[in-house]
This record gives structure tokens, sequence and C-alpha cells, in this order.
């Protein structure tokens, strides 16, 4: 049913931990099959799903599955800038004054930003997406807050 579609898939924390182990072996995954899974991985919006029902809504964002995302990122796999671009959003979203504060002092999530911000910094200042970002880095409670915010100045 659509209604089946809409909710984000939300792995256990050791079905997370196993892949995250995959990733950071070395020779675990070839780069194009990252970059396959950062985009598989990816939620969807409504839109989307709305318009193509066959398309997936992604992964859910919790304390467990955000270091499968920085683990990919911190392969540096040629990512399409869409690709880019839904990640800055997403993050922007979780840091949103109306999205709820679970992500404001998560240090996962923290990195995960500062994995984008520092791997990817040119292709999120290509897509225009720096100063969305410094606004969201500013909403962060964590130590991290000041270090994504000094390398997203840098971008400007």
């Amino acid at each position: 049913s659509p209604a089946a579609l809409e909710a984000s898939f939300e792995p256990t924390r050791f079905q997370c931990e196993l892949i995250s182990r995959v990733l950071r072996g070395k020779d675990a995954l070839s780069i194009p099959a990252i970059t396959l899974l950062i985009e598989e991985v990816l939620p969807t919006n409504k839109e989307t799903i709305a318009n193509d029902p066959t398309v997936g809504s992604g992964i859910k964002w919790t304390e467990h599955s955000m270091p499968i995302l920085t683990a990919c990122l911190n392969r540096q796999p040629t990512l399409p800038d869409s690709v880019v671009v839904k990640l800055a959003d997403e993050i922007s979203y979780h840091l949103s004054p109306t999205a709820p504060a679970a992500m404001l002092k998560s240090m996962k999530f923290s990195t995960l930003f500062h994995a984008l911000v520092t791997k990817y910094g040119p292709q999120v200042k290509s897509t225009g997406r720096v100063e969305s970002l410094k606004d969201s880095a500013s909403r962060l409670k964590t130590f991290m807050s000041k270090t994504i915010g000094l390398a997203l100045k840098k971008l400007s």
C-alpha cells in the first residue's frame, strides 16, 4: 500500500553496526557501490513517492543509522550534485526550528554533518547550500558546531 511506502526503513542497531564495519573495512565495497548505497538510503520526499510509488523512502536517520552515511562519506565516493543537495537539505531539515530536537545534541549527527562539509565542501558551495548549512550549524549544540561553522565560513 502507498502508506507503507511512506514509512522510512529503520534497521536495527546490529544491522547498522554490521554495515558500518563492512564499509570501514579495507576493500569492503567499491566506490561506485558506496555511491549507490548513499543514493539508496537517503530519505525520499513524499512528492517523489507520490509521483513514483516504486521509489522507497530511504533509511530513517537514527543514532544507529547515521554512522553508515558517515562511513560512506569518509570513503569519498564521487556523488552527483543531487545527492549532495539531498544530504545538505536533510541535515538542514533535522536542525530546523520545527524539527524534533533529537539531533541538536547528537555527536553522530554532528560527525555526519562535519563529514559532508569537509569531504564535499566544493559541491556544497557549488550547489548553493553553504548559507542554509551555516544557519543549521549555529543551532547544533555539540562542540563540533564551531568547527563545522568555520569550515562553512571558509567555503563562502
